[in-house]
C-alpha cells in the first residue's frame, strides 16, 4: 500500500437518505482515511434548526462505520486523527512558507501575500512576512480546544492563563445539565448537541472566565 493514511473532504450533497434525510455519501470499507464535513452545521438560530437532525444522523452512522467524531466537523478511526490539523486545534506552534502560508510562532501570527511571483524574486522572503496580530489568548486558546471532543481542562486554563476556575466550572456544571456539554469537575467537552450550537457556548463561558 503507497499511503498508509489519506484524508477526505466531504460535502452534504443533495441525495436522500432514510426518512427523507440527505445522505452524505459515508461508505464502509475506507481503510485509514480521515473524514473532514466541511460545512458540518454551527447553529447560531433556530432558522437554521432544520439541517440540525442531518447533523447529529451524520455522527450516528459515521460512529457505526467505525470513524469517530474527534472535533466538531472531523472523524477518524482511533489513531488516525489528522495530526496537520491538531497543531492549530490544539493551539500549537506551526510555521507555513510560501505565498499564502500562515504561521504562529512566540505568540505572534503572520502570513505571506498570495504573490508567487514576488517570492520566488525575493531575496530575503522573511522581509516580505506580514502581521496578524497576537494569538494564543484565552479566548482563541478556548474556542480552539473546545472544537475537540475531548475538550479542555480547567488545570490547562489556570497553568496556561493564570484563571481562577471556580466561576467557569460552576457555569460547566449547569450547561451540563441541558445537554450541552460534559463536565467532570476537571475537563469541559461538548456533547453533539453542544456542538451545534458552539461558538454561543463558548462565549458563555468566557463571561465566566
Amino acid at each position: 500500500m503507497l499511503f498508509g493514511q489519506i484524508e477526505a473532504d466531504s460535502g452534504s450533497g443533495k441525495q436522500v437518505g432514510p426518512k427523507g434525510r440527505r445522505n452524505r455519501g459515508i461508505r464502509r470499507n475506507h481503510g485509514n482515511i480521515e473524514f473532514s464535513i466541511q460545512n458540518f452545521l454551527v447553529v447560531h438560530d433556530t432558522s437554521t434548526f432544520h439541517d440540525v437532525d442531518l447533523d447529529l444522523h451524520t455522527i450516528e452512522q459515521m460512529e457505526w462505520h467505525g470513524y469517530l467524531q474527534y472535533e466538531v466537523s472531523n472523524f477518524a478511526k482511533p489513531g488516525f486523527e489528522s495530526r496537520h490539523n491538531l497543531k492549530y486545534w490544539n493551539c500549537e506552534e506551526y510555521l507555513g512558507i510560501g505565498p499564502a502560508a500562515h504561521s504562529f510562532l512566540d505568540g505572534k501570527r503572520f502570513y505571506f501575500e498570495r504573490d508567487l511571483k514576488g517570492f520566488l524574486q525575493a531575496e530575503n522572503v522573511w522581509e516580505l512576512t506580514k502581521s496578524d496580530g497576537e494569538g494564543g489568548d484565552l479566548f482563541e486558546y478556548l474556542m480552539l480546544r473546545l472544537r475537540l471532543v475531548k475538550g479542555v481542562k480547567l488545570s490547562e486554563l489556570h497553568d496556561r492563563f493564570g484563571e481562577q476556575t471556580q466561576p467557569i466550572a460552576e457555569r460547566a456544571a449547569f450547561l451540563q445539565k441541558h445537554g450541552l456539554l460534559l463536565f467532570d469537575g476537571e475537563r469541559i467537552s461538548l456533547t453533539p448537541k453542544g456542538f451545534l450550537i458552539s461558538n454561543s457556548i463558548i462565549v458563555d463561558l468566557l463571561e465566566y472566565c
